[in-house]
């Protein structure tokens, strides 16, 4: 029989083991967009500025990030004109 601090110690695992693998499928994908972004014209990616948890504030960062690691890809940010631009200040 599992005792409470077993089972907080499987959840806790599960949880570091779970962000570990969305860590290093987060760099890579940044690893690849800054890789070819070199060799690629350019990108027009919209984006749902309201999905997740945090949002806009956390989608509106990573976009000013992407942009920032790469200049050839324009974003638009879908979503409440008024919460987006409010974050772009």
């Amino acid at each position: 029989m599992l005792d409470k601090n077993s089972i907080w110690r499987c959840i806790f695992y599960d949880f570091n083991f779970y962000f570990k693998i969305l860590d290093n499928f987060y760099l890579k994908m940044y690893n690849k967009i800054k890789k070819i972004g070199d060799n690629m014209k350019e990108y027009i990616i919209a984006i749902d500025a309201m999905g997740g948890d945090n949002a806009p504030e956390a989608i509106v960062q990573g976009s000013i990030d992407a942009i920032n690691a790469n200049k050839n890809i324009k974003l638009i940010l879908v979503g409440k004109e008024d919460d987006i631009n409010n974050q772009l200040k």
